[in-house]
């Protein structure tokens, strides 16, 4: 499918993220199956997981472009602007679960790949990231709006100076 070209690409941020944390990580691929694998070794220990495709935040994005879509169909401004709004929403939308999942990879080295703290935010508080971000996501567009309508109003009603003709 193409949700999992986006696999590869989602492991690969990660591992950067991770590595710019100080992490060490190993890149590669799950025999059999070829899902993209990640091995980060930190301080407190190793965590290795298999990236699939339900896990690489493709669930969020589909949820993303659904309440986005229906949201910005009822906002009144330009495609051009729906179209910003949304584009911006999706690579947030999508940077948010590279973030999750290197935050579950810290967890698994630090307790263990196994422990309850991984199951937990790997199945209940990580999915909460992108679900805070999808519902906060209509309210930063409106609060946007109200600060561009002021800016331009400001503009608009700034006095003019209008010459006097001494005559």
């Amino acid at each position: 499918t193409p949700f999992q070209l986006l696999v590869p690409t989602t492991a690969s941020l990660a591992a950067g993220v991770l590595g710019l944390l100080g992490y060490a990580v190993v890149s590669g691929t799950e025999f059999g199956t070829g899902m993209p694998t990640l091995q980060v070794t930190g301080s407190l220990g190793t965590a290795k997981f298999a990236i699939a495709w339900p896990c690489a935040g493709i669930e969020s994005l589909l949820i993303f472009t659904a309440v986005a879509l229906l949201f910005l169909k009822r906002m009144n401004i330009s495609w051009k602007a729906k179209l910003g709004f949304f584009a911006f929403g999706v690579v947030v939308t999508y940077f948010i679960n590279v973030l999750r999942i290197a935050n579950l990879f810290i967890l698994g080295t630090q307790f263990g790949v196994e422990s309850s703290q991984v199951q937990s935010f790997h199945f209940y508080l990580g999915p909460l990231y992108a679900m805070a971000w999808i519902i906060s996501y209509p309210m930063i567009i409106l609060a946007s709006q109200g600060v561009w309508g002021k800016i331009r109003n400001r503009k608009a009603m700034k006095p003019q100076r209008i010459q006097l003709n001494p005559a």
